[in-house]
């Protein structure tokens, strides 16, 4: 069973999808956050972490995936552009 960090990512999983089920109750995403990090005992920076990523990976956000940054870090490691 894969463990992210410290947590089974059936933890992490459920606690980003209550983020997004609940932000219209709060007055920001970060007053959604905080209450939810302290219930599954998770650092908020952490959990914030884990909801940017969430974001980037269903396109809520731009960014760089994790699998893309990899293959741009390894890239770069490599000398290419």
């Amino acid at each position: 069973m894969s463990i992210i960090g410290t947590y089974l990512p059936e933890v992490w999983e459920g606690s980003v999808r209550m983020v997004f089920e609940n932000e219209g109750e709060h007055s920001s995403q970060w007053a959604t956050i905080v209450p939810i990090a302290q219930q599954t005992v998770c650092a908020w920076e952490t959990f914030q972490k884990w909801v940017r990523q969430t974001e980037i990976h269903t396109d809520r956000r731009g960014g760089l995936t994790s699998d893309t940054r990899t293959g741009a870090n390894q890239r770069a490691g490599k000398g290419e552009s």
